[in-house]
């Protein structure tokens, strides 16, 4: 009996880490473009929610290449630590009504 409770728990820890599987989040695998013109703001919120998600350590990558995006408020709390690693270049959109009242950009 002892190792029918040993099997379902190790079948438990392999389904969960399937779910979650943490490691890093492109944000190129969420349909963002380095083309310095296409709005990467979703694409980034749902890497950071993905990321917030696991429950180990995981990262956030803006890789080479350029990108934009309007404001953005990445939320927590989050299962476990979250980077946002960047390699590329981001610009903000030059338009100011994409912008909310309080003028921020990035909001963590």
């Amino acid at each position: 009996m002892g190792n029918l409770k040993v099997s379902a728990m190790f079948l438990l820890l392999v389904s969960i880490a399937k779910v979650h599987p943490g490691g890093v989040f492109d944000v190129r695998k969420y349909v963002a473009k380095a083309d310095g013109k296409s709005d990467i703001s979703k694409a980034l919120c749902s890497a950071f929610i993905d990321a917030c998600a696991c429950p180990t350590p995981s990262k956030v990558l803006i890789p080479k290449g350029t990108f934009m995006f309007a404001q953005v408020s990445l939320e927590g709390p989050c299962k476990a630590t979250v980077t946002i690693v960047v390699r590329g270049k981001l610009k903000a959109l030059t338009d100011p009504s994409k912008m909310k009242v309080d003028g921020s950009w990035v909001t963590f």
